[in-house]
């Protein structure tokens, strides 16, 4: 499929990128993993999507075959690739992506929320690792974070801005270090401790 790119976020990963710091990063390279956009063209094989939908795209493409990929840790797959790190990405007008890769965003969603949603993923797959949390270890890279940024929605903390929205009752006051239990389904926020050591 072709997504026009109407969003992609500049993550940490983009500047070991510039750095030359990644080895399976072949140049040159247009990078950006955490992009948004909508369906501009599909492939003749592609079904259940349609040109004119709004997407968030998953930058992971495990292999699915090796060791790691069957016992659901493709991101240590042996064979590993992604969009925006090993071939080209989101810092342009528009960016080849399978399929699979795309997860339809809800109109209500705002785009700049639609932006959040890949390190938003990130964030709640790790908790689910962390805390255990059944509701959140199922890796879907936006289910769980496209219904905690759409409980959100405009009305979450704003730079600057009133604190009141759901998003912002939910984690508590500014600095405690709480985690926003609340938009993720959960009874009440997590105090994350310091880690265990290794």
């Amino acid at each position: 499929m072709v997504v026009r790119v109407t969003s992609c976020g500049l993550c940490g990963t983009d500047m070991h990128l510039l750095g030359g710091e990644l080895p399976a990063a072949a140049y040159p390279l247009a990078p950006g993993h955490e992009l948004t956009g909508e369906i501009v063209a599909v492939g003749a094989a592609v079904t259940g999507r349609a040109v004119g939908e709004r997407v968030a795209v998953d930058p992971n493409m495990p292999c699915g075959a090796c060791h790691y990929c069957r016992i659901g840790r493709g991101n240590l797959c042996e064979d590993y690739t992604a969009i925006g790190v090993t071939r080209a990405g989101g810092f342009a007008e528009l960016a080849a992506v399978p399929a699979r890769c795309c997860y339809v965003l809800p109109d209500s969603l705002s785009e700049a929320a639609a932006g959040l949603v890949e390190p938003l993923s990130c964030a709640v797959h790790g908790l689910g690792r962390r805390y255990q949390l059944p509701v959140l270890r199922r890796y879907d890279p936006a289910g769980v974070p496209l219904r905690a940024a759409a409980a959100a929605g405009d009305q979450g903390p704003q730079p600057g801005g009133d604190r009141t929205g759901p998003a912002a009752r939910a984690s508590g006051p500014a600095g405690s270090g709480r985690v926003c239990a609340g938009i993720v389904g959960l009874r009440q926020p997590l105090t994350p401790s310091p880690l265990e050591q290794p």
